[in-house]
């Protein structure tokens, strides 16, 4: 699981709260993640299952790192220290 915020700085992707979801976004295209469901949203419809539910810890929100590498297709990883970083 890694931070929502973190990657998204991380790509440049804007990240806001949105009631019981966290929604992702970049130009007129957003992606809304609820925190009940495994399922990534996009205009309403189903676009991806995360392989469990995002996490809202005090605040920071945790997806499965998959959601970044696999669906939306972005080399980056996790460090011994959990800190993010693009891989080459």
């Amino acid at each position: 699981m890694v931070s929502v915020k973190e990657a998204s700085d991380l790509l440049g992707l804007r990240c806001e709260h949105k009631g019981d979801a966290i929604v992702l976004s970049q130009d007129n295209i957003a992606l809304e993640i609820h925190y009940a469901s495994p399922h990534v949203y996009k205009d309403g419809y189903i676009m991806y299952v995360l392989e469990s539910p995002a996490v809202d810890d005090q605040g920071t929100v945790y997806v499965p790192l998959s959601f970044f590498t696999d669906y939306l297709g972005i080399a980056i990883r996790s460090d011994d220290k959990k800190l993010l970083k693009p891989s080459l």
